[in-house]
């Protein structure tokens, strides 16, 4: 038994060196521009299964696919159903040759999910490349390989594609990436960490070409984001929503509550004409005032004033459960449905204007918490997927919390996680830095102008989400503003986690800014 083992082991052992031997041979720093497919009806030429890194650690996912307009390529069969492209100089889409067409990266990871390298020709390829537009699907790492697997996949991706321009149509200074949910949350990652060190040791291990990966653009919607402040943020703006907690829970929101004030107190967020942003302690609630506090306040009021402006009455809408749907005739009609149990919003018909009594009212009648006290780093559950360090297992990551729950059940749980490495090394606090957009984009932080951060945001979120605070996105949107970089934040009333636009469609509108930046 013991001989067969052995040999057992040493087959395996062949068969992975055969395995690393086959993906260093299938690599190419050079993207081999005879191995093209073209799509007749779509007038797109594609290939798949590009492996965009040496030494990639799952080649199920470190792939992608790239999709160009016809236009842009001159082709010649190999008689084989394949082609040899060269770039076209002539052809031109919507005022877009194939030296100025934008290169699209869509980043559809759910929840921090991974995402598929495609196998195939993409059904969503026309959509965009019909614009004039180089669409690139790259396969990533998801939550179960840990931070920052899945943004080191896309970086190296982007490397790739921008290093094989010069052979590719497409422009290396108009590279835009877009999401939603986690997909939002690691294009943000992408957006403010350009060519971050933080990421040369992730990207060196897996091989990434040597190019820049930086984004040009960047799109989220509801982006899952800000971990560093996620748990805090949560509590001081949505956990007084909820009822029924033990009375050791109820402490630990409120002490998250306050040092959601500490945060915000330290970072200097700044509104766009220059007011310093700051809370302070309240008679109603935890640190419910201070100029920060009114801030938010009035982007709710806002978003409800768009809202009303953009609906035409009157208006039927649908609750979604059963059919049932509620009739609105004129916009005080709507107005005294939200006031139904209790008057919290004022409206003034002639100007338009809004005003809400309270943070707290909005948020117990349309924003009620929907996750536990510590959304993201569960106190009962282990932690957060996203946070392992290469095993899968839940892990807690957040330092403040593990600070409060000292002295309780769950503090030497905390406390292990926390001092855990990854298996190159790195702590959880530095992994932390990478995974958060504010690291380069505030001047409290250590990391703050060491990254090349994307000129152009598009920044929507729907305002009745349970799955993040409303601060996640303004916190993002202000510092974005604060480092000068064009920024178009909207939160959309009667939204949830989607993505949300007050009119139109979210990929039309989304072509459009694309339009709009890059024409």
């Amino acid at each position: 038994m013991k001989k067969l083992f052995i040999f057992a082991m040493v087959c395996c052992l062949l068969v992975g060196c055969f395995t690393t031997a086959m993906a260093d041979s299938a690599f190419s720093a050079a993207l081999d521009m005879t191995k093209w497919q073209y799509n007749a009806s779509d007038d797109v030429y594609w290939q798949v299964g590009i492996q965009y890194c040496s030494d990639p650690a799952d080649l199920t996912y470190e792939t992608l696919g790239v999709f160009v307009p016809g236009g842009y390529m001159n082709a010649i069969g190999n008689g084989d159903g394949t082609y040899t492209c060269s770039v076209s100089s002539d052809g031109e889409i919507n005022g877009y040759t194939a030296e100025t067409a934008p290169v699209l990266f869509p980043v559809n990871t759910p929840g921090h999910k991974a995402q598929s390298a495609p196998t195939g020709y993409s059904k969503n390829a026309a959509t965009y490349t019909r614009e004039g537009f180089i669409y690139v699907v790259a396969g990533c790492r998801g939550k179960d390989a840990g931070i920052p697997a899945g943004v080191t996949d896309l970086k190296a991706a982007i490397r790739y594609i921008r290093a094989n321009l010069n052979v590719l149509p497409g422009c290396s200074e108009r590279v835009v990436a877009y999401g939603h949910s986690g997909g939002g949350s690691q294009t943000a990652v992408l957006g403010a960490s350009g060519d971050s060190t933080l990421y040369l040791p992730y990207l060196d291990a897996i091989g990434a070409v040597d190019s820049s990966d930086a984004v040009n653009a960047a799109m989220c919607w509801c982006p899952i984001t800000g971990f560093d402040s996620a748990d805090e943020g949560h509590e001081w703006s949505m956990g007084n929503t909820r009822s029924n907690l033990s009375g050791e829970m109820m402490e630990i929101s409120d002490a998250l509550a306050s040092a959601y004030a500490e945060y915000v107190n330290h970072m200097g967020f700044t509104s766009p004409d220059g007011e310093l942003l700051f809370l302070e302690t309240s008679d109603a609630g935890i640190y419910q005032a201070g100029s920060y506090y009114e801030y938010v306040k009035r982007f709710i009021e806002v978003s409800l004033e768009h809202y009303l402006t953009d609906t035409s009455f009157p208006l039927t809408v649908s609750s979604g459960k059963g059919g049932s749907s509620a009739a609105y005739q004129t916009a005080q009609d709507y107005i005294d449905a939200l006031n139904a149990n209790g008057e919290w919003v004022s409206y003034d018909a002639e100007t338009g204007k809004v005003s809400i009594s309270s943070i707290h009212d909005f948020t117990a009648r349309l924003k009620r918490a929907s996750k536990p006290v510590a959304a993201f780093d569960k106190i009962e559950a282990g932690g957060h997927e996203l946070f392992n360090a290469g095993d899968g297992e839940c892990t807690h990551f957040d330092a403040v919390l593990a600070e409060i729950v000292k002295g309780t059940a769950y503090e030497a749980e905390f406390a292990e996680d926390l001092i855990r490495t990854d298996a190159l090394g790195y702590s959880m606090d530095y992994r932390l830095r990478m995974f958060s957009p504010l690291s380069w984009l505030m001047p409290v932080n250590e990391d703050y102008g060491a990254s090349k951060v994307a000129e152009h945001w598009r920044i929507r979120t729907g305002i009745t989400q349970s799955d993040t605070p409303l601060t996640t996105e303004i916190n993002l949107a202000l510092a974005l503003q604060a480092y000068g970089v064009d920024t178009d934040f909207e939160t959309v009333w009667a939204q949830g986690h989607t993505q949300a636009e007050r009119t139109g469609k979210s990929d039309a509108n989304f072509i459009a800014w694309v339009h709009d930046i890059f024409q």
